[in-house]
């Protein structure tokens, strides 16, 4: 019985490390793709190149005015 027991014990400590052993490679595998990405957009946001775009009057529209009052201190 000892034996037996040994035995299943052996096979879960097993089992444990394997799956142990798996999950630390699924991590590292993570790790690298989030790099790789990182890298491809960083990449990609260096090459964006900001543009201005002046506001013309007739671009605007009031649908709506308010009156808000907020107490001050």
């Amino acid at each position: 019985m000892a034996s037996r027991a040994r035995e299943r014990k052996e096979t879960a400590e097993h089992r444990a490390q394997q799956a142990s052993d798996d999950l630390e490679q699924l991590e590292q595998e993570i790790l690298d793709e989030v790099a790789e990405l990182d890298e491809r957009w960083r990449t990609t946001a260096a090459e964006i190149e900001s543009v201005s775009i002046r506001l013309e009057a007739t671009d605007v529209q009031v649908l709506e005015t308010r009156l808000v009052w907020v107490p001050t201190p």
